[in-house]
């Protein structure tokens, strides 16, 4: 992901990038304490089912990058829970 981050910014162009894999693609704090994000947006939890508790339990999974004293969802960086199509595809 960061290396193809890297390519599309000395393109010169805003290219939004989605990574919609769950994991091991997250965000994470360099040892220098600074924010490690080559996309724009991450998912934050797994597939949502036909169900209201499934897509409440989807909703909670951004509380992880949300609740801490260094937030991993930002402006720029943002968690988020989608579904198959149109949001994300794996």
């Amino acid at each position: 992901m960061s290396y193809y981050s890297e390519l599309f910014n000395r393109s010169g162009k805003a290219i939004r990038i989605e990574d919609c894999h769950t994991s091991p693609t997250h965000p994470n704090i360099a040892s220098d304490g600074s924010v490690v994000c080559p996309m724009n947006m991450y998912r934050a939890g797994g597939d949502i089912k036909a169900s209201f508790g499934s897509i409440i339990g989807e909703i909670y999974s951004t509380i992880e990058w949300n609740d801490r004293k260094k937030p991993l969802s930002f402006p720029g960086c943002w968690a988020c829970e989608c579904t198959h199509p149109p949001t994300c595809t794996n």
